[in-house]
């Protein structure tokens, strides 16, 4: 497949795929989704050891900014963020939406 055809594809010029390739810049993050769809697998390397791991990969493969999903799960983003960076565990309220959304197997 050529850059022109991957580009249009995509939704971009040719030349941010010739960028994305050569590491200049990264793809935007809701391009991630079809990136991994295009590709058959996933190539960001994302731990999944902790919780915090899990939402950071589960919004990275997803292509969902931490605002977004702090929306989904009703809470502010900055609650979102300290969950993210283990500062703070979530109430069983919002931890039980989480098993749901990131398929935790309880």
């Amino acid at each position: 497949m050529y850059q022109t055809d991957l580009a249009k594809q995509f939704g971009v010029t040719p030349d941010t795929i010739v960028n994305w390739e050569l590491n200049r810049v990264l793809p935007e993050l809701f391009m991630n989704p079809m990136i991994i769809e295009f590709l058959g697998y996933n190539p960001f390397q994302l731990r999944i050891e902790t919780l915090s791991d899990k939402i950071i990969a589960y919004r990275l493969t997803n292509g969902i900014t931490q605002k977004r999903l702090a929306e989904i799960l009703g809470i502010n983003q900055s609650t979102l963020y300290h969950y993210e960076n283990g500062t703070h565990i979530p109430t069983k309220k919002i931890m039980m939406l989480l098993i749901e959304l990131l398929k935790i197997a309880t």
